[in-house]
């Protein structure tokens, strides 16, 4: 059984982006087409086939992502065919079950490669149990003790009545407990108790007065930050002597980063359908305007087109940052290196910034160091993560600002530095910018749109080209994003 490690939600409590797109190219473009083709079958001029080529287009792409929600729902149907041709029961423990993951990002897919995922999890736990239990009916073997202490799990063996026999070092780091800690003869409930900051838990209550198998979910403090850990029980029987005797068998999982990632996506799902919701809605009312409506004067419908042009920009930049995330996450991000005049580059930059920043009243200055070497870079992937850092320094400057493009050349590195005297970011959160789906939680930044995906991004392109992104910020005073790419020895001539 193949499986595809994701941390993607799986639940999913908005539209899915593709299939609203979909919906949405559909929709466009029949009404679109409905309406101008009688009006342009009879006229062969250029821009008669480009008002018809247009919605065309549309209905096509709408199609196509259809279509690729059909392939997934079959590749799921096919294999769940081909499981139930196995003859007999099929246990968890099953070797060579005819399932895969499929890469893919609908919800779907997310939801079966999770499940892939659970069960995946399941047969390794199952397989951890069996182990141990074999051990502990074994202790003459030497090595036991050596592999118990390298299980990057934390695992703890207690009695029935919850008094630790055995614990390993995982244990102490996963709990955040002191190194010297002993735990031996010790309760497990109320150190559970302690850890958790719920003096009364009825949820170790009622796991004393039983040896059944449980799972449960563990918060250090009110906050995911603080710490999330994973615990399961299971019984085992061992034998002393002649007696049988019930051990219970618990490990623990720190899931903190799990759930942070989660917790982001489900903000990104969030902000992603109201970024799709509002450019949809303004295209539909607008065509539905220019559907029914007769008689518009020429300049009302062209302001209208622009109008429906600037929201399918907006959507084809977030399904941009869709299919980036999508790449960093499957390591598909790939550079194309040729010799690249970053001078001429920056400069392209800042020229196609220049209507965001006149729109705010801020301005955009560079300062470039004479004599820059070339380099051998993707001029696309630097272009692209160049206009991510100085957009966000536009967009987090506010209006009668300065945003700053600097560049100088120091110990082997370009130094490409976006400065600006923006809103900044707090010392807490500066460790996390750069985390795929995190957004600030200043109050300032709420009604300001993004994905979180853009940092990161820049990130993975400083990475592939052997670079680094070094941020320095202070709140209400501004940031500088320093962008440094290995430089060769000759300068540009």
């Amino acid at each position: 059984m193949k499986s595809l490690v994701s941390g993607h939600d799986s639940s999913r409590r908005w539209p899915e982006p593709q299939l609203m797109i979909a919906v949405g190219c559909l929709f466009v473009g029949t009404a679109a087409l409905v309406r101008r083709l009688p009006w342009e079958l009879n006229s062969a001029s250029p821009e008669a086939l480009l008002t018809i080529a247009l919605p065309v287009g549309a209905i096509l792409i709408g199609v196509l992502m259809l279509q690729r929600r059909w392939y997934i729902s079959s590749g799921i149907g096919k294999q769940l065919r081909a499981l139930a041709t196995i003859p007999g029961e099929v246990s968890l423990s099953s070797e060579g079950l005819p399932l895969e993951a499929i890469r893919a990002h609908s919800g779907l897919a997310i939801g079966w490669n999770r499940l892939i995922g659970t069960i995946d999890k399941q047969h390794q736990g199952t397989q951890l149990h069996a182990k141990l239990s074999e051990v502990l009916q074994t202790p003459e073997n030497d090595h036991w003790q050596e592999i118990f202490q390298t299980l990057t799990d934390g695992i703890a063996i207690t009695d029935a009545d919850g008094t630790v026999l055995s614990t390993n070092k995982a244990l102490h780091a996963i709990l955040r407990l002191p190194a010297g800690q002993i735990l031996e003869e010790t309760n497990l409930y109320p150190l559970l108790s302690e850890w958790s900051h719920i003096p009364d838990h009825r949820l170790f209550a009622s796991l004393s007065l039983s040896t059944c198998p449980s799972s449960f979910q563990l918060r250090h403090g009110k906050e995911t930050m603080d710490g999330v850990v994973r615990v399961d029980r299971l019984p085992i029987e061992a034998t002393t002597g002649d007696a049988q005797t019930t051990k219970l068998v618990w490990t623990f999982r720190d899931t903190t980063q799990t759930r942070l990632s989660e917790e982001m996506r489900n903000q990104f799902v969030f902000t992603a359908t109201h970024e799709l919701r509002t450019p949809l809605a303004n295209i539909q009312a607008y065509a539905e305007t220019l559907t029914i409506e007769q008689g518009i004067d020429f300049e009302k419908q062209k302001s209208f087109y622009n109008v429906i042009n600037g929201e399918a920009t907006r959507l084809a930049r977030l399904i941009d940052d869709l299919l980036d995330v999508s790449q960093m996450e499957t390591g598909a991000i790939n550079v194309a290196r040729f010799e690249t005049d970053v001078a001429k580059m920056i400069e392209e930059v800042c020229g196609g910034l220049l209507g965001q920043a006149a729109r705010k009243q801020i301005q955009l200055q560079n300062e470039l160091q004479p004599g820059l070497p070339r380099l051998h870079a993707d001029k696309d992937k630097l272009t692209a993560a160049i206009m991510n850092l100085a957009g966000n320094a536009i967009k987090y400057t506010p209006a009668g600002g300065t945003v700053k493009i600097r560049t100088d050349v120091k110990d082997g590195f370009l130094n490409i530095h976006v400065e600006d005297n923006g809103i900044g970011i707090s010392e807490e959160e500066l460790p996390r910018i750069g985390e795929k789906f995190f957004r600030s939680q200043d109050a300032r930044l709420q009604e300001i749109p993004g994905s979180g995906l853009g940092i990161a991004f820049v990130q993975e392109i400083a990475r592939l080209h052997g670079g680094t992104l070094q941020i320095h910020s202070n709140l209400n005073v501004g940031s500088c994003f320093t962008f440094s790419l290995p430089a060769p020895v000759e300068p540009r001539e």
